[in-house]
């Protein structure tokens, strides 16, 4: 993945039948890190950042890239 011209490694969990989604997305580059949990089904949508900014999980969720291989296939 590909955010502000850094490459994270990312990492989605599905809990509780898709009631809690964990993200979690650590700079390839450095300690920074994204993380949050989401409630889709609480009202229209919980966001629970974790020790940061809900601005930068909605920045990095809505920007985000998916780089691709050299064969075309997704890297996930």
């Amino acid at each position: 993945m590909l955010w502000r011209e850094k490459r994270y490694l990312l990492h989605k969990t599905t809990l509780l039948q898709g009631r809690v989604i964990k993200l979690f997305a650590r700079s390839l580059s450095d300690d920074d890190i994204v993380s949050a949990n989401i409630y889709p089904h609480i009202k229209e949508g919980l966001l629970k950042p974790c020790e940061m900014s809900a601005t930068k999980v909605i920045d990095f969720v809505e920007s985000l890239s998916v780089l691709e291989s050299p064969e075309g296939r997704r890297k996930v």
